[in-house]
């Protein structure tokens, strides 16, 4: 699980329930992270001489993981799409967790940004002065509870 966005973040915590919160979150790092590995693999294929229809499993893969982090973990916090940020998903509650994360923009780093308003959206809410710091860019907003 993941410490920073899990509501319940593990084993010792005194609200953890094994049926309940094992296994049940998506994040930004970890999409982004399999997206990689799915680009990185691709490549390597590319390099060795592989079946096209090799290659093509993975880049397709790579579509499937942007799409999924678009429709679950993208959120916009306007009518007017100017404010938004990657955020979790809790898969077993099949709802969005709000925390504000340094992860609020790693997807733009893997470049599965779907439009330039993420881009822009992310970035503005990574660098407000809630997730700032004297030493960066703080791992969870000041104003988190």
């Amino acid at each position: 699980d993941d410490l920073v966005l899990s509501e319940c973040p593990s084993h010792y915590s005194p609200c953890w329930n094994e049926k309940c919160d094992a296994y049940t979150l998506a994040s930004p790092d970890l999409m982004v992270f399999l997206f990689r590995e799915h680009a990185a693999y691709a490549l390597f294929l590319t390099h060795w001489g592989a079946e096209e229809e090799a290659v093509e499993k993975h880049v397709r893969k790579m579509e499937e993981l942007r799409d999924a982090t678009d429709k679950y973990l993208w959120q916009w916090e306007d009518a007017a799409h100017t404010v938004g940020w990657y955020g979790a998903w809790n898969v077993s509650a099949m709802s969005p967790i709000r925390n504000r994360t340094y992860q609020m923009a790693w997807p733009l780093w893997a470049g599965m940004q779907t439009s330039p308003a993420q881009s822009t959206a992310a970035l503005t809410a990574l660098l407000a002065p809630d997730m700032l710091s004297a030493y960066g860019i703080r791992s969870t907003s000041r104003d988190d509870p």
